[in-house]
């Protein structure tokens, strides 16, 4: 993490339930990573099927339930260990990754089922959705050879490990322990520094939205610029950093598969956007500023005019010289408020 994440970034780690959580502040964002092991004799359909079926629920109850069981327990723990006032959370995103290892070489068999655990949707099950139905009766299990298998292809430069990333998940299969050990928090770096630009993104144009339908105030538009400036350079730095081989390879893949381009460019679009509100708010200042000059000219020459005005015979009558005075500062006044 401390290679790959910028300075700032806070680790803490905290059990939930038997299982190890480690929780990551980086930059705006909390990413919160639990670590369950578990033991299999063999990878087969029916542990696959299993497993689809248990990630389903638990991403749908972390979503429906607005993780407030987990990410509650992880947020009331830091702030009291850092004597803080409760933050409340919004889950908007849930991830899962797998590594596997093993002693032998995995067979086509297996390598297909290793794609599927990555791809759900290879065999018609999306375990994004935010809801707990789901259904393990008309699940078929298609050949390796499936031309579905061929869209998913191994990205690992590892001589000992395979592995397949897609937007659903990173699974990874090494005939090493040690080796699987280190994918494993790779894979949870990686994934932390991604959701953390991507959240960072996606929450700056949110919130742009807002202040365009002003439902937001910004006191301070030249700040909310300069502010957007920063999140749009962090976040292309972020896809252009240079890391190892293979976590570079890994990373790279990550982001593609994640579409985070495709959301710097809708960043890129609303800061156009905010530049625009920038420049028309320093033209209704300085017009603002040049009507109170005009104003005060006014006054000032409305002052002579009364010095010039009262002594003249034609117009003893203070009524009628008040009267003139006051019309003619109606028609400054006027005109002072109808020039652009």
């Amino acid at each position: 993490m401390n290679e790959i994440s910028p300075d700032g970034t806070a680790i803490y780690s905290i059990n939930i339930e038997g299982h190890v959580a480690w929780a990551i502040f980086c930059e705006t964002a909390l990413c919160i990573a639990i670590d369950n092991e578990r033991s299999y004799e063999a990878l087969t359909e029916d542990l696959v099927s299993s497993e689809l079926q248990d990630r389903a629920e638990h991403h749908a109850s972390l979503i429906e339930d607005k993780g407030e069981v987990v990410v509650h327990t992880v947020m009331t723990e830091i702030c009291q260990a850092l004597s803080m006032s409760q933050i409340i959370p919004k889950v908007s995103y849930v991830f899962g990754s797998y590594c596997l290892s093993g002693e032998n070489k995995i067979s086509d068999k297996e390598k297909s089922l290793l794609k599927i655990l990555a791809e759900p949707s290879i065999i018609d099950v999306d375990d994004m959705l935010a809801s707990s139905e789901y259904t393990t009766a008309d699940i078929h299990f298609p050949d390796p050879d499936h031309r579905l298998f061929q869209r998913t292809s191994d990205i690992d430069p590892s001589a000992l490990t395979t592995t397949y990333v897609t937007w659903a998940s990173v699974v990874s299969y090494s005939m090493d322990q040690s080796v699987s050990n280190r994918t494993k928090d790779l894979i949870i770096c990686l994934e932390a520094r991604l959701q953390a630009t991507w959240n960072r993104c996606y929450a700056f144009s949110e919130y742009a939205d807002q202040v365009f339908e002003r439902k937001q105030k910004v006191k301070d538009f030249d700040q909310l610029y300069w502010q957007f400036v920063r999140v749009l350079d962090d976040a292309k730095s972020t896809i252009s950093s240079t890391f190892s081989t293979r976590a570079g390879e890994f990373f790279a893949e990550m982001v593609r598969t994640s579409h985070l381009e495709g959301e710097i460019a809708r960043l890129e679009m609303k800061l156009g956007l905010v530049e625009k509100f920038v420049e028309q708010d320093k033209e209704r200042r300085n017009a603002v500023y040049q009507k109170t000059i005009e104003g005060l000219l006014f006054i000032a020459a409305v002052g002579s005019l009364i010095q010039v005005l009262l002594p003249v015979p034609l117009i003893q009558n203070e009524r009628i010289a008040w009267s003139i005075i006051t019309g003619l500062s109606l028609l400054g006044v006027l005109a002072i408020l109808r020039v652009k």
